[in-house]
């Protein structure tokens, strides 16, 4: 007798109403026997960990058994070794570390099998995973009113269609509003919608959360007729066309994306995995992996050779489609990539994050894996960016967040172009358009909201309109003297000065403010210097007891304001704090996503990023990149606290509205304590620009609120005149032939002036080769050359002492200034050592050569070289070539990169090494000759190559 029977005997002789409804009823496996197998058997039978071969987290995988052949034998429960191994009747017993299925669950795997062991039955697509499908909790049915939330919305290529989607149903609608099919047939929530490049498909990426995943291919090509009733019925014989689906995640699917030739589908979800599948074909291609969380987000490139991806794990993986290759992987966000997507023209990786960041990389890595450089990082919302959608044309992105706020980014700057009336709802997903002009967006309430997109067109700003007027230079000749000149706080009136005038007074008193009046007229530049004065000096020349400070003020006794800036990322110091002196290793919360050039408000003091970290153990520099730290906007310096907030700012135009993204807007007026380049000490300097005709005054304090006869000052009032003064470090070292010694150029800059300043040198001896002109960039403040001697050079001559002259212009002026000798030039024997840079393994023979090699670099990208050394026969010992300024004389941004924590060197035995050169995105184009100094031999240097930073 076989169960079967036996268990039917049991129940004509029990007769209870339990066994008579097993014995009338078949077993579901999906809500009977599959529950048993999740309790008892697929912690160790899963595909990722499927013990003798067999996998049971499916019907399809149970039935195709394991290693051992198959596990199951419809309608005959003694022949199937699953059963049999659960009873212990055949080794090894499974489970083998519990007690196992009971005898009533034994009996209910038993009569399963015996009654031809049938699959799941029902709405289940996935063959493999149906039985994930169904849960062992209790079905709640939704109220009646409740609304299902808008999860995803696209528009069509063809701009007259767009689909939304909520809870299991995808409802296609004419832009206006019209419906023209609804589906209703989704297992779970819907995470993504897009359209085929045609607009004849669309694809749907849905599942169940723990159960399984499936992106879902409709068809839409809708036959073009004018009739409204015929188009309707035409359309529902078209939306007919059984679905596609594509499965094969263990998890609910977040993306599904068709490449721009339809080509692919890629799919990705909780599971951590994506999927690549050949469309025509059904077939999966292959599998992608390496994120560490659920891929929340994928887009092709335009040309549909690589393939991105957003992941909870906070990071953006590159990968080439062909081979399945990853290129590269941006870790720069601070919480889940919930969006991403390339430019229209395939230059730029776009991401929105849970950090309130929308980020941008110039992609680089397009064939081959290569590193692929932040541009510009912008906090967008105090809120998550949940979802954003490309313009069509390129020129902007709108992006949205958890708080319902859509804003609009003009590509050409990566800046807010324009902010969207806000929903005050969550928003789900964004698409904009054909036309450009209306985005809709899907929120949590179920609805769908248009919003009109303004043009973005790039307008020149009040800012920009009132910097292309000149800016007006005063002569007046020499200075009107008012001599013990001071005026109480409490004075009703304030006297007014002649136009350039220099005032000798005194704060007398605790708290007093001396004013003086004067007259300007838009766009003139003035110089406002205060220096304390004393009847005597100590031994370090310092100057009296004063800390003068100044402010401008209007005629209303208000700050005049100078500029607001927009803090677009917030940071804090870590690790230690900052003197009010010190210019490097500026240790930043999130300095990854900050750029050399950037603004860093903290304090009421404006610094700007000069040099990346180049180590684990190291911070910003900051300007000059030497010595005591510049500030800007004529901010003061100040000491900041470890865990003291800081910010990257950016300067605001006239009459532009700041972006309401939750970071603070921070007004800066013309006011001063200190020189912002600290060549006065704590003496006050201000450049003023008149913002407007009248009178303006000029108010002095000391900076603590101190005062009596001896704190004494000279107040001058005088037009500025941009200038610079100039000097060049002295060769102290012999020159030898083949390698160079270094020289350093030095540029002070005067009033304002910002400009490039070239150095030069016309008498050097014969035989003796430079790198002369030397160019200190705009706003930098040194710059380094060599000489060296070729191999046939005769004797250098006794006493010479070759003359540097630096130009620039300013003004409209050309502005030359003596910056000194390069030393008494002599020359030596050959070094213990010549290095040598050498560029695609051709070594330079620029001893003699009348051309420098060139290597060329785009901005944002690193290339390679090579060291040599050719060693004296006695000599072996470690050469050293410095740590983060190892790189001499490159342009702005440009630097050598990966030195790790000893910089770049060769030990002992060594003669030669690779290096990386890296230039940054804001490295400006153009060529500049390099070198590497070794600390050898008192500094000697390779000869120059030239490296060449272009434009993408």
């Amino acid at each position: 007798m076989n169960i079967r029977s036996f268990l039917l005997c049991l129940l004509l002789v029990a007769g209870t109403p339990a066994l008579k409804a097993l014995a009338e009823q078949p077993i579901d496996f999906a809500t009977q026997i599959m529950p048993l197998l999740e309790t008892h058997c697929v912690a160790c039978h899963t595909e990722d960990e499927s013990e003798g071969g067999l996998i049971l987290d499916g019907y399809a995988a149970l039935m195709n058994g394991g290693e051992s052949g198959p596990a199951i034998t419809p309608g005959t429960p003694q022949s199937s070794r699953m059963l049999l191994m659960a009873q212990g009747k055949l080794e090894p017993k499974m489970p083998p570390e519990s007690d196992g299925l009971n005898e009533q669950e034994l009996t209910l795997l038993a009569e399963w099998i015996e009654q031809g062991a049938k699959g799941p039955a029902g709405d289940v697509h996935d063959p493999k995973h149906a039985t994930r499908s169904a849960t062992r909790f209790p079905k709640i049915a939704t109220a009646a009113s409740a609304t299902h939330p808008a999860t995803a919305v696209a528009v069509a290529a063809d701009g007259q269609r767009l689909a939304i989607a909520r809870f299991q149903s995808v409802t296609l609608q004419t832009v206006a509003g019209q419906v023209l099919h609804r589906w209703q047939d989704f297992p779970g929530k819907i995470n993504g919608l897009r359209f085929g490049p045609d607009g004849t498909s669309l694809v749907v990426a849905t599942g169940l959360t723990g159960k399984f995943g499936e992106a879902v291919l409709l068809t839409l090509n809708e036959p073009q007729n004018s009739d409204a009733t015929t188009r309707s019925e035409s359309a529902s014989n078209v939306f007919d066309v059984p679905p596609r689906r594509f499965q094969g995640h263990r998890d609910t699917l977040y993306a599904a994306e068709l490449s721009p030739d339809g080509r692919w589908l890629a799919t990705a979800g909780y599971d951590r995995q994506i999927l690549l599948w050949d469309v025509e074909s059904g077939k999966q291609i292959r599998s992608l992996k390496g994120h560490n969380g659920a891929i929340l987000s994928l887009a092709f490139s335009p040309d549909g050779q690589l393939l991105i991806s957003g992941s909870a794990d906070e990071t953006i993986k590159v990968w080439d489609v062909e081979s399945g290759e990853r290129f590269d992987t941006l870790n720069q966000p601070q919480g889940e990539v919930l969006a991403v997507a390339f430019t229209e023209n395939g230059q730029h990786i776009l991401a929105c994050s849970a950090d309130h960041r929308f980020r941008v990389w110039k992609l680089m890595s397009r064939e081959v894996a290569k590193t692929n450089p932040l541009v510009t990082t912008r906090y967008i919302d105090d809120a998550a960016l949940n979802a954003m959608a490309t313009m069509p044309g390129g020129e902007g992105v709108v992006v949205v967040s958890e708080t319902g706020n859509a804003k609009v980014l003009r590509t050409s700057n990566w800046n807010v172009a324009a902010t969207l009336p806000s929903c005050q709802v969550t928003i789900s997903d964004v698409a904009v358009a054909s036309d450009g002009k209306t985005a809709f967006l899907s929120l949590f309430d179920g609805s769908l909201i248009r919003r009109d997109v303004p043009s973005i067109e790039e307008s020149q700003s009040p800012a920009a309109v009132a910097a292309s007027h000149d800016s007006v230079f005063l002569d007046l000749g020499d200075p009107t003297v008012v001599e013990e000149h001071a005026v109480a706080s409490e004075s009703a009136s304030v006297p007014q000065l002649p136009r350039n005038a220099i005032v000798r007074g005194s704060i007398d008193a605790a708290e007093q403010v001396d004013r003086f009046g004067w007259a300007a007229k838009a766009g003139e530049v003035w110089a406002i210097d205060c220096d304390a004065l004393s009847d005597q000096q100590d031994a370090a020349g310092r100057t009296g007891s004063l800390d003068p400070t100044i402010r401008i003020e209007d005629a209303e006794g208000n700050v005049v304001p100078r500029v607001r800036l927009q803090a677009v990322r917030e940071s804090y110091f870590t690790f230690r704090g900052k003197n009010s002196a010190q210019s490097n290793d500026f240790r930043l919360f999130g300095w990854q996503d900050m750029h050399l050039d950037d603004y860093l408000y903290s304090g009421g003091e404006v610094t700007r990023l000069w040099m990346h970290p180049r180590g684990p153990d190291s911070g910003f520099d900051v300007y000059p990149g030497e010595g005591d730290r510049w500030t800007y906007f004529g901010t003061s310096h100040v000491t900041h606290a470890l865990g003291e907030p800081a910010y990257v700012v950016r300067p605001l135009a006239a009459g532009e509205e700041p972006l309401a993204n939750g970071l603070p807007v921070f007004e800066i007026g013309f006011q001063n304590d200190d020189d912002p380049m600290r060549r006065a000490g704590s003496n006050s300097r201000l450049i003023f620009t008149a913002p407007a005709d009248g009178l303006y005054t000029v108010a002095v304090s000391d900076r603590r609120f101190e005062g009596q006869p001896s704190y004494r000052y000279e107040l001058r009032i005088r037009p500025a005149r941009p200038s610079f003064s100039a000097s060049v470090s002295a060769i102290e070292q012999p020159l030898l032939r083949g390698a160079g010694r270094e020289f350093a150029v030095t540029v002070e800059r005067h009033d304002g002036f910002a400009g490039p300043v070239v150095f030069d040198c016309e008498d050097l001896p014969a035989g003796v080769r430079s790198t002369f002109p030397v160019v200190v960039e705009a706003g930098q403040k040194t710059a380094h050359g060599i000489l060296w001697l070729g191999e046939s050079s005769p004797p250098l001559p006794s006493e010479i002492e070759p003359r540097v002259v630096a130009t620039a212009n300013a003004r409209g002026l050309k502005l030359e200034r003596n910056a000194g000798t390069l030393g008494k030039l002599r020359s030596a024997d050959t070094s213990r050592a010549t290095p040598q840079i050498v560029l695609d393994e051709i070594h330079s023979e620029a001893a003699d050569a009348t051309e420098i090699p060139e290597l060329l670099i785009r901005q944002g990208e690193t290339v390679s070289a090579v060291v040599k050394l050719e060693r004296a026969k006695d000599f072996n010992a470690e050469v050293r070539f410095g740590k983060e300024k190892a790189g001499r004389n490159a342009t702005h941004g440009v630097y050598v990169d990966n030195i790790g924590l000893n910089g770049l060197l060769l030990l002992k035995g060594m003669n030669q090494r690779k290096f990386f050169i890296t230039a940054d995105p804001i490295s400006k184009p153009g060529t500049r000759p390099f070198y590497l100094k070794a600390e050898l031999d008192g500094g000697i240097t390779t000869l120059p190559v030239q490296v060449t930073v272009q434009s993408p």
